[in-house]
């Protein structure tokens, strides 16, 4: 995914300058967080002092991203960890369609999603734990462990908090795979 950053400052000059950011990693933090508002708050614009290069002052300017050219496969990695290692206690919400199209800068081009998988982590912290992942193929809905693949359902596909039928614990999503679509 290339994004790009807008700048407009407040002379009137506006640049467009290559975001560095691989993919979108996306923070969350409340007990009941989504998607859609993590993303949001990603293309959302924000305001900074920064040197002007047409006027020569610094000035305060708006920053927003875009996205100029989007990916077949779009993954989200969410931030579900602290950073001394231990687990957000939070509850994820998404939805098995992504429209992408508002945060682009052609918008008359189709960016719509498609979830086909969710990697989830069981545990206290980012040291310990299990991962499982649930797919959405041509034969419907699958949970994944480590020796079983077994049948699953688009609400367990799509839910907050992953289960699988082994293990007593529930799993935190932790990486999303979008697959575009043509319509």
């Amino acid at each position: 995914m290339e994004l790009r950053i807008q700048d407009v400052y407040r002379c009137g000059r506006l640049t467009l300058r290559p975001d560095s950011r691989f993919g979108l990693i996306l923070p969350v933090g409340r007990k009941k967080d989504s998607i859609k508002k993590a993303i949001e708050k990603h293309f959302s614009p924000g305001t900074l002092d920064k040197r002007c290069e047409s006027c020569a002052t610094t000035v305060e300017h708006s920053s927003k991203a875009l996205i100029e050219s989007a990916p077949e496969i779009l993954i989200l990695q969410l931030i579900i960890y602290y950073s001394d290692g231990s687990k957000k206690r939070t509850d994820i919400h998404f939805d098995q369609w992504l429209d992408l199209r508002r945060f682009q800068r052609d918008q008359s081009e189709n960016l719509q999603y498609k979830l086909s998988s969710v990697i989830s982590h069981a545990g206290a912290s980012v040291k310990s734990g299990h991962y499982i992942s649930h797919v959405s193929g041509p034969q419907g809905f699958f949970v994944i462990s480590d020796q079983d693949i077994r049948k699953s359902t688009l609400s367990a596909f799509t839910a907050p908090k992953q289960r699988h039928p082994g293990y007593r614990s529930t799993f935190d999503p932790y990486l999303l795979t979008y697959t575009r679509t043509e319509s």
